[in-house]
């Protein structure tokens, strides 16, 4: 009887002090038996990158409108999904854009120019949850330059396939060195192997 009053004590001692139970780990501690853990390891998961160019030879409006999702498989037991990411979205100097529009103009693109000139420049990043791509579980919109490297982390995300979206509007011509920009990097820390302790 007294086997059995520690053993009720013991996992009550570990529920209310621990906040959760690692089965195996328990049954280690009462029966003696081994227990297994899992080995974590940081996994890259799909990227997206994008510099705007203007090229007159192609739609000016696929020059400067970005809309692109990747989505990130999440297996059982990952601890996190994590988000890299920067934006570049200068002022543009009055001799860049000067420049766009002469070769807008001289290409006979000049219905263009205004929309140009009136775009809201912008990268908005979106992240959905499996099942519900409808409504993004966070989002964030630049307009101007990022730091250097943002970090955003969704602990403990469901399994699932997740979604990664970026729309954006920009502008560049790289023979001016001007170019609006992102970038944005995934990683999931997941479950790579497991071990017996």
């Amino acid at each position: 009887m007294r086997k059995y009053v520690a053993i009720v004590a013991t996992m009550f001692l570990l529920v209310n002090t621990a906040g959760c139970i690692d089965v195996h780990l328990m049954k280690e501690m009462i029966f003696g038996e081994e227990a297994t853990e899992y080995i974590y390891g940081d996994v890259d998961g799909p990227s997206l990158v994008h510099q705007f160019h203007i090229a007159v030879a192609t739609s000016i409006l696929d020059d400067i409108v970005y809309d692109e999702s990747q989505f990130i498989e999440i297996e059982e037991g990952s601890l996190k999904l994590s988000l890299n990411y920067n934006v570049t979205m200068e002022n543009i100097p009055p001799e860049v854009m000067d420049t766009i529009v002469g070769i807008l103009n001289g290409a006979g693109l000049g219905d263009y120019v205004q929309i140009i000139e009136e775009m809201n420049r912008h990268v908005t990043i979106e992240v959905y949850e499996p099942g519900n791509y409808n409504e993004p579980v966070w989002a964030e919109t630049y307009t101007s330059t990022s730091a250097a490297s943002i970090q955003k982390f969704f602990p403990e995300p469901k399994p699932g396939e997740w979604k990664v979206r970026v729309e954006a509007r920009g502008i560049g011509y790289d023979d001016l060195g001007f170019q609006d920009s992102f970038a944005v990097f995934t990683s999931i820390r997941q479950p790579v192997g497991e071990r017996t302790v």
